[in-house]
């Protein structure tokens, strides 16, 4: 069985960084793997800004806003 989660951590200009993590958990022997994925698009239309509310979307925030800074790099 497997879940995954995706959240919106920054948006910059038309920039919006993504970050997902999926688990995958095998029932037979009780093994977890985590992968956690980091994506930016541009997008056409710049959406909302993102305003981290709590301590754990400020750091989701801050990890969004030096892989768009990184992304400018590239």
């Amino acid at each position: 069985m497997g879940n995954f989660l995706a959240i919106v951590s920054y948006i910059e200009d038309n920039l919006m960084h993504v970050e997902v993590t999926a688990d995958n958990l095998k029932a037979n022997n009780q093994e977890e793997r985590v992968f956690e994925v980091n994506v930016t698009f541009a997008v056409s239309t710049p959406p909302k800004p993102v305003i981290p509310t709590t301590y754990f979307d400020g750091m989701l925030y801050l990890e969004g806003k030096r892989r768009v800074n990184n992304f400018y790099l590239v």
